[in-house]
């Protein structure tokens, strides 16, 4: 977990922004998942379960926050609800596959990918901010019930 506290600091050790107590509860939380990609009120319900007390408005003006500091990435995994997940490693690429039967979300880390849709990127002449990709299916264990 201190390691993901680092991210906050520039290298002379002094804070990038303010620390404060809820926003280290939120990544807290996120980081007690580990891979899970929690929903606002995932969040809200595991800190309510370690006696935390942030309303749902608080915690969503801190993922903000969080999100613009680069240290959360909010997703739209389907399902009409965002989902959140820390940064754990900067300018490092992952993507997500969702079933759409049980929901299910499996994240996948390829290099090959990233650097096909870099090269994509550079040979149009357009330079890349972010990239996001989902694909959509159904899980191993949703086509055998099909």
């Amino acid at each position: 977990m201190e390691s993901i506290f680092s991210l906050v600091k520039n290298p002379d050790s002094k804070p990038v922004f303010r620390l404060t107590p809820q926003r280290k509860a939120i990544m807290r939380a996120l980081w007690d998942k580990g891979n899970k990609h929690l929903t606002v009120e995932d969040i809200h319900s595991a800190l309510s379960k370690q006696g935390e007390k942030l309303g749902i408005a608080t915690i969503y003006r801190n993922l903000i926050t969080l999100e613009q500091l680069g240290i959360v990435n909010k997703l739209d995994l389907g399902g009409g609800r965002f989902r959140y997940e820390l940064v754990s490693r900067p300018n490092s690429f992952h993507y997500h596959l969702v079933c759409q039967k049980c929901g299910e979300i499996m994240e996948v880390e390829d290099p090959i990918c990233y650097q096909i849709i870099q090269s994509t990127a550079q040979n149009l002449c357009f330079q890349t901010n972010q990239v996001e990709l989902t694909v959509t299916g159904y899980c191993k264990k949703c086509q055998e019930a099909i």
